[in-house]
């Protein structure tokens, strides 16, 4: 069962690393396709600002996942650093008997 969990927690950090790059490539995207609406002289600086919040709520997803999956690295470095300190506790605890 002990070689499940790291499997596990490997997909997952896997799964959030997908996550956060797809996030990523849909701001690419966006940046590649946004348009704004002609206004007289220019654009629109309501149109500009409402782009603005768009791009700004696209940002924060990809915060929100890119941290997810920084969470789901750490909680896989600190398990695997408590496996091997329990390793090496039982190991000690063979040699000395």
């Amino acid at each position: 069962m002990e070689n499940k969990e790291p499997q596990q927690n490997m997909a997952d950090v896997s799964a959030k690393k997908a996550a956060s790059a797809r996030e990523m490539r849909k701001i690419a995207q966006w940046l590649k396709t946004v348009h704004f609406r002609r206004a007289l002289f220019g654009v629109s600086q309501k149109d500009v600002w409402k782009k603005i919040g768009e791009l700004n709520d696209m940002y924060t997803r990809a915060i929100v996942a890119e941290r997810a999956r920084y969470d789901a690295m750490l909680e896989q470095m600190r398990e695997q650093y408590l496996s091997a300190v329990e390793e090496e506790n039982a190991g000690d605890g063979q040699a000395k008997e």
